[in-house]
């Protein structure tokens, strides 16, 4: 097939036409329902030149890209975008400190992955920083056509923020009547259950050019606790997701397209604050989806307008009492809240301007507005939101206890407008140059450009070698710029142990992230049972934003709480006679102790500390370094039987601050991903054994103090000395000024005891097996975490016992 003959199929349908072909045609065959509608007549042989044309597409495009079919989700019992993504090639999972999932790719932050669904951007949280946390669970995979992973930067072809790569989720679109059912029950080795239901239906033709299809879904999750505080690792609870579609055709090649979907979540949170108090977080979150597409493709155009807008709301009750009921009378409450919409307008043209060129222009608007409770806008005066708070009363049942919360609630926007253009040129008959070129003009951080090539040359027909040089970049998000958050309180403890809060300050002042990533890729083919690959990649990054440290302030939700300590003391400059030296003698030659409690406590000669605040430390985010991330990805595939198959990978990772030359955390430095295969098509059995390897990783979350003292407290002059009675430390300092600082001190928080990274050697394998029933019937039974890996800072908690069952008709 000539280049123009491919380029003729479409840009925006010719991957989905090669998955429906790949799969069985009686449930996803939707070009064929299409073409007959149309009055053409499609054939088997027709079907294979477009299969063949998108293995074709793969292979021949610069991009390090790999593709997960629906065959591929089926085989993992893939019932999230989290399961979809286990066992492939330079994907890092990790967990933010809230315990919700995060994906990065080739070793960039989880904030420079974009995740998409069928090139649509999901509105979120305020904060860009963990990236799009917790999409991959609740991406669903039942209505899901393909999963598309785009590694390397990717600003000219898919706008900002895709520094790291790009994940597009592809939805399937079906023109025949039917629909599939998929139940799953699964149990967990640590305790609990979790379900995963979904149904989705297909109209067909309804009149002449009119497909509808709908899914609905329900799922709860499980908290997996931790081992020793009963604190569950992440949100757990219940997701619904549903959706409805339409399509109309217009005329030859020209479609309207109207959908929408919504996902409800019932969530919570379960932390322990100590031996007699916890704090539950109740989350109540929703998220929008409205969606217009219209398509028209001629004999040399490809024409698409596409308006789109995503809503997302989290409602967050906090509340802190007794782990045990009505022990302690103690009752806290406060809430949080936000909300974020987003709206979008895009446009493209895809044209034939030669028959060794299609060039691509386009253009897209997008609008970002979000106001919540975690935010503060410096010069905005905050709309205030109160919520009442009723608990019981145990010493009257018939007049309950009220409390009354107010939060300020602050609002503002974000927006920009691109243009971009991008030329497939086929220079010769064995290479491809792909140049292109995006301006982005945001309206807080002025215009960019973003330039990138990539090329592929065919040496044989089965070698390829393929480079590309691209820029890209990153903004900061709502919550960088004004974040106004204290994510953990400190201590409701009266005395030590006692730590401070987290509150997180945003900065106004954030610049973007810049990267320039460059890429160099070997792949062969030997024979049609074989195929390998080797990449050596480099990412730079200019501007790179990280969290820091920005001293305390008293806390934001405990404002007025303070702590004492009758272990610290200092002399009394009120009642006491005796200097901090004399004390200190006095102490040394005491005959025994009570003589101590008698002539130093007893008589006034000291004091404790007493009326320390509640204090945060403050986090902020700044523009402080430069990263480099760079390695290999060294990729094999082969079909070693009829009914066997193997992929195996291994990535090299080296990412680094090049400013100190650390290492930058939550990555591992080597990684081993594996996938076996048996499919014995005659009698409908199918297993896959696969999963992932990663050495050297680098836990932020999980850290060992290493007994250094930074901070200035471990400087003060004091005198330690020990009851010898109850093995009681008491520490005496010269003054009051002293006493206090060194206990501000001795809150055990990371940046006064050095705390580093811990390294880390972990596997995570799954096995999942399947039979077919009956046509269109499959029962699957499986085991994720098949060797009951458990460490909760990673979200692995144990084993997973599944048992599902897919049904089409």
């Amino acid at each position: 097939m000539s280049l123009k003959g491919k380029f003729h199929q479409g840009r925006y349908t010719v991957l989905t036409a090669c998955i429906l072909a790949c799969l069985n045609t009686h449930t996803y065959a939707s070009e064929e329902n299409r073409a007959n509608a149309e009055g053409a007549e499609v054939t088997t042989s027709d079907i294979s030149v477009e299969a063949n044309y998108d293995k074709e597409l793969l292979r021949e495009e610069p991009e390090t890209k790999a593709i997960i079919t629906r065959e591929d989700l089926d085989r993992k019992g893939a019932r999230t975008l989290s399961d979809a993504l286990a066992g492939e090639q330079d994907i890092q999972m990790g967990r933010d400190n809230m315990g919700r999932q995060t994906v990065a790719l080739r070793g960039a932050e989880a904030r420079h992955t974009l995740i998409l669904i069928d090139g649509r951007r999901l509105a979120g949280g305020l904060s860009k920083f963990y990236g799009a946390t917790d999409e991959v669970n609740r991406i669903g995979m039942d209505n899901i056509d393909h999963v598309e992973i785009i590694r390397g930067a990717g600003t000219a072809r898919y706008g900002a923020d895709a520094i790291g790569g790009v994940l597009n989720i592809v939805t399937k679109i079906p023109h025949q009547q039917g629909g599939s059912v998929t139940l799953e029950r699964s149990w967990i080795g640590q305790g609990g259950s979790q379900y995963n239901h979904g149904i989705s239906y297909a109209t067909g033709e309804l009149g002449k050019g009119i497909w509808m299809d709908f899914s609905y879904g329900r799922s709860k999750t499980a908290p997996f606790l931790y081992d020793r505080d009963n604190t569950s690792m992440q949100y757990y609870g219940k997701r619904i997701p549903m959706s409805a579609r339409v399509e109309f055709s217009l005329g030859k090649g020209e479609t309207l397209t109207l959908s929408a979907d919504r996902l409800a979540e019932d969530l919570q949170k379960d932390t322990s604050l100590g031996t007699m108090l916890k704090m539950n977080a109740r989350e109540d979150a929703w998220r929008n989806n409205f969606n217009i597409d219209w398509k028209k493709q001629t004999d040399r155009a490809d024409f698409r307008v596409r308006t789109y807008t995503t809503k997302y709301s989290s409602d967050v009750d906090f509340e802190v009492g007794p782990i045990v009921p009505r022990s302690i009378p103690y009752h806290h409450f406060y809430f949080d809240y936000l909300k974020r919409e987003d709206r979008v307008v895009e446009a493209s043209i895809g044209l034939m301007a030669h028959d060794k060129h299609y060039v691509t222009v386009g253009a897209d608007y997008h609008d970002e507005s979000g106001e919540g409770t975690r935010i503060t806008v410096p010069g905005q005066i905050p709309r205030e939101q109160s919520r009442l708070y009723v608990f019981p009363n145990p010493d009257d049942p018939n007049d309950p206890n009220k409390r009354t919360y107010i939060g300020n609630v602050y609002e503002t926007s974000l927006s920009y407008y691109s243009a971009y253009a991008m030329d497939n040129w086929q220079v010769g008959k064995k290479l491809l140059l792909i140049p292109a070129l995006r301006y982005t003009n945001h309206s807080r951080f002025g215009a960019h450009l973003s330039p990138s090539i990539g090329a592929t040359y065919k040496a044989r027909n089965n070698l390829r070698m393929k480079a590309n040089i691209r820029t890209s970049f990153s903004t900061p998000g709502i919550a960088e710029l004004y974040h106004d958050w204290e994510m953990y309180e400190p201590s409701l403890n009266p005395k030590p142990p006692i730590r401070n809060g987290w509150l997180f300050e945003g900065n106004p002042a954030l610049k973007p992230e810049k990267a320039v990533n460059m890429d160099v890729s070997l792949e062969a083919d030997f024979g049609k049972k074989t195929s390998a690959k080797f990449t050596i990649f480099r990412n730079d990054f200019k501007d790179y934003m990280q969290i820091v440290y920005d001293g305390e302030k008293e806390s934001k939700n405990l404002y007025g709480r303070s702590y004492f300590d009758p272990q610290i003391l200092y002399p009394n400059a009120w009642l006491g006679t005796m200097s901090y030296d004399e004390i200190v003698d006095a102490i040394k030659t005491a005959p025994n102790w009570q003589y101590i409690e008698d002539n130093i406590f007893d008589d006034d000669q000291t004091d404790y500390v007493k009326s320390v605040p509640a204090t945060d430390d403050v986090y902020t985010y700044k523009n402080i370094s430069k990263a480099r991330t760079q390695g290999v990805e060294a990729e094999v595939t082969h079909q070693f039987a009829r009914d066997f198959s193997v992929k195996a990978g291994y990535t090299y990772l080296d990412a680094r601050d090049r400013q100190t030359n650390k290492r930058l955390e939550g990555r591992g430095r080597h990684m081993i991903n594996l996938t076996f295969s048996y499919n014995d098509r005659r009698h409908g059995w199918r297993a896959t054994f696969w999963g992932d390897y990663t050495r050297n990783y680098l836990d932020l979350r999980d850290r060992i103090a290493t007994g250094r003292i930074v901070g200035g407290a471990g400087n003060l002059e004091q005198f330690t000395f020990t009851d010898p009675n109850t093995g009681k430390v008491y520490r005496l300092f010269k003054n009051e000024s002293d006493a206090k600082l060194y206990m501000k001190g001795d809150f055990e928080h990371g940046f006064t005891r050095e705390k580093v990274a811990r390294e880390k050697n972990y596997g995570l394998w799954n096995l999942m097996i399947e039979k077919d029933i009956m046509k269109g019937g499959t029962l699957y039974a499986g085991v994720t975490n098949l060797f009951n890996q458990y460490d909760p800072y990673l979200g692995m908690g144990g084993r997973i016992y599944r048992f599902g069952m897919r049904m089409s008709f």
